[in-house]
């Protein structure tokens, strides 16, 4: 993908993480994720999270969660590192 930003990336990110928050919370603005409510963020994606685990459940997948987190954190350092060589 041409062109993506770390900012696209965390706008994709805040899409899903809200149609997760409307579908489980409610379409209050007070159950978002962003400046104004802050502590929602830790609860909400850790729900998310859960849930993932209970669809790989569900769909009888063999996922090691853990090495997922690993792989995650490493492509989201890369991006950063990448992105700020950019900006550079």
């Amino acid at each position: 993908m041409p062109d993506v930003t770390n900012h696209d990336r965390a706008d994709w990110a805040r899409a899903a993480i809200d149609t997760y928050a409307a579908a489980t919370r409610g379409r209050s603005d007070e159950q978002r994720i962003d400046e104004a409510n802050p502590d929602n963020a830790e609860e909400i994606i850790s729900d998310f999270l859960a849930d993932l685990r209970h669809l790989v459940d569900e769909l009888d997948l063999t996922v090691d969660f853990d090495a997922l987190s690993a792989r995650g954190a490493y492509h989201y350092d890369a991006e950063v590192r990448e992105e700020a060589q950019v900006d550079a």
